[in-house]
């Protein structure tokens, strides 16, 4: 009795162990991350628009605008 006892307890510890790993896959987030360049004068200016999310502005001395969106 004791080593079905042992058995079983085995066998529960591997299916609860097995749902965690399982679960903990299932939970990952997957990211798409799209970077573009477009050259811009100093003088000039361009509109960015979004339908989802926050937009941060850097300033630079670059001649280009760089957006890279997440």
């Amino acid at each position: 009795m004791i080593v079905d006892f042992r058995f079983g307890l085995t066998v529960i510890f591997s299916l609860g162990l097995l749902s965690l790993t399982s679960s903990l896959s299932a939970g990952e987030v997957l990211e798409d991350v799209v970077e573009r360049r477009f050259p811009l004068d100093p003088s000039g200016t361009f509109s960015l628009r979004t339908g989802d999310g926050a937009v941060e502005i850097y300033g630079t001395d670059s001649g280009e605008v760089k957006i890279v969106a997440t």
